[in-house]
C-alpha cells in the first residue's frame, strides 16, 4: 500500500505512513528555525502492515529473503526472526530512529540516503558503525558541480522520553557526539558504495564515489542533528532556548520527529515485520 504520489525528487513512491507526518512550526528564542515533525500515527492495520514491510527491506531484500527462505527451508518468520529482526530493544529503537530520519529527508526533503546500513549484516543485534544517516544532492546527474551536497546525520533516540530535559539531553548528544572521529564519514561512504555496488545499485554507488573525491571538486558539506521522542512539545521546549543552550552549531540543522507512545509503535512495527 503506498500513498499515489512521489516524494519531494519525484523519483519514488512515497510509503503511506509518511501521510501521518505533520510538519509543525517551531524555532529557538532567537528566531533560528528548527525542523519539528509531529508523526500522528493511528492503529491503521494496512498502513503500519505497510511500513512493516518497508522496515524489513531496510534489512533484507525481498529476493534475498525468498532465496534464504528456500536454501534453509524455513519460513520467512522463522528467518527473520533468528536471523535478521533485532531483539535487543536498545538496537530497535536507535535502528529505527535511523530509518526513520532517513525516509524524512529522502522523501519529504528530496536527498539521495543509501540504505545500507542495516543490511546484511551477521549479527542482528549489533549495530553499524559509522555516521548514522548519510543524505545528499548531485546538481546534475554525471557531473560533478561546487554545489553538490552532502549532509552527514547524527541521530539520537528517546522513544521513552516524555520530559523536557530528556529531550535536551538527546539533542545535546546528538550536537556532540557527531565530532569525536573525524573518519566516520568517509569510512561510511566507503563501506555504503562498495554494498552498494555488491547490490548492483551502481548509480548510488557511483554518487557516493563523487564524495570521495579527494582531488576533485570541492562539495558543499553540511551536518545535521536529529532526534526522535516520545515529548509531546519540543515547540515550547525550545522556544525558550538558544542555540548554544543545546550545544547547537551556527551552521547545524536540528530535526526533530515526535510522536506519542513513541515506543510502543517501534514494538509495533518490528513486531509485524515477522508476520
Amino acid at each position: 500500500m503506498t500513498v499515489q504520489a512521489t516524494n519531494a525528487n519525484g523519483s519514488k513512491p512515497m510509503p503511506s505512513f509518511t501521510g501521518w507526518l505533520v510538519k509543525e512550526a517551531c524555532s529557538f528564542i532567537d528566531g533560528r528555525d528548527v525542523e519539528c515533525w509531529n508523526l500522528n500515527w493511528q492503529s491503521d492495520s494496512a498502513i503500519l502492515d505497510d511500513w512493516a514491510v518497508h522496515l524489513r527491506q531496510q534489512y533484507i531484500s525481498d529476493n534475498k529473503l525468498a532465496a534464504r527462505c528456500v536454501f534453509r527451508q524455513l519460513q520467512p518468520a522463522a528467518y527473520l526472526t533468528s536471523w535478521v529482526v533485532p531483539s535487543d530493544k536498545r538496537i530497535r529503537t536507535g535502528e529505527f530512529a535511523e530509518i526513520l530520519i532517513a525516509d524524512v529527508f529522502e522523501y519529504l526533503y528530496g536527498f539521495g540516503v543509501p540504505r545500507y546500513k542495516q543490511c546484511d549484516r551477521p549479527d542482528k543485534d549489533s549495530s553499524e558503525h559509522g555516521t548514522d544517516v548519510i543524505a545528499y544532492k548531485i546538481k546534475k546527474s554525471g557531473k560533478k558541480s561546487c554545489d553538490d551536497e552532502l549532509i552527514a546525520i547524527e541521530v539520537k533516540s528517546d522513544a521513552s522520553g516524555t520530559t523536557q530535559s530528556s529531550l535536551i539531553r538527546r539533542i545535546i548528544a546528538a550536537d556532540t557526539d557527531s565530532f569525536k572521529d573525524p573518519n566516520r564519514i568517509p569510512m561510511t561512504l566507503s563501506y555504503m558504495a562498495d554494498r552498494a555496488c555488491d547490490a548492483g545499485d551502481m548509480q548510488t554507488a557511483r554518487d557516493l564515489l563523487r564524495f570521495l573525491d579527494k582531488a576533485g571538486l570541492t562539495f558543499q558539506k553540511r551536518y545535521a542533528s536529529a532526534v526522535t521522542t516520545s515529548f509531546a512539545d519540543p515547540k515550547g521546549a525550545l522556544s525558550t532556548r538558544y542555540p548554544d543552550d543545546v550545544k547547537l552549531e551556527d551552521k547545524r540543522s536540528l530535526v526533530i520527529v515526535h510522536a506519542d507512545r513513541f515506543m510502543e509503535l517501534v514494538n509495533d512495527l518490528y513486531g509485524r515485520m515477522t508476520k
